[in-house]
């Protein structure tokens, strides 16, 4: 009996082919097909052969991209070292300067996850305890959550400990008695 496997070609990518550096820390796929990368020198979107690259003289809030998120609203999310928020959709970077609702985002350090709930709020968790939502309506609410800072066990599973609970993203986690359900997580 003769069995038969497909071969996957695997490439490697850097700044020879166009990449804006060897560091990512991040890759998404938007809903186009394009692969999205989060480096240290901006953000690069591939269509496969060429690499389109954006930096802060492109609108980004900060060249250092640690994270990439894609909500429910096709925004493709960039989380800066810096703290800043800015989104691409349709085109266009978004940021606090050509965006309202993210003139209302004050981050003091870098987000370290993203996460999205079934109502389509947002929650962005800074490296301080610190949870922003940004709300349906694209207001954004500040939550202080003290010890709710996720991290990683065994598994790679995300613990979340919570007034002497632990939870896990599977879990309906709750803040301020609210029930939160993600549906799409990032942990940077």
């Amino acid at each position: 009996m003769s069995v038969y496997a497909q071969s996957y070609i695997a490439r490697n990518y850097s700044t020879l082919q166009g990449l804006p550096s060897n560091i990512v820390y991040s890759v998404v796929q938007d809903q186009n097909g394009f692969l999205w990368f989060a480096t240290d020198h901006g953000v690069s979107r591939f269509d496969g052969k060429n690499f389109k690259n954006f930096t802060v003289d492109d609108g980004i809030g900060d060249n250092e991209v640690l994270g990439l998120f894609l909500d429910s609203r096709q925004r493709l999310w960039f989380t800066g070292f810096n703290g800043s928020l800015s989104f691409y959709k349709d085109g266009v970077i978004y940021n606090k300067n050509n965006c309202i609702y993210l003139k209302d985002f004050h981050a003091s350090n870098y987000i370290n996850n993203t996460w999205e709930d079934s109502h389509a709020n947002i929650y962005f968790t800074i490296f301080q305890n610190v949870t922003y939502c940004l709300k349906a309506n694209n207001s954004f609410v500040k939550i202080s959550i003290g010890e709710g800072t996720p991290f990683f066990e065994k598994y790679n599973k995300i613990y979340y400990y919570l007034s002497g609970n632990i939870y896990t993203m599977h879990d309906t986690l709750r803040i301020n008695n609210n029930p939160i359900s993600p549906v799409r997580f990032c942990y940077y």
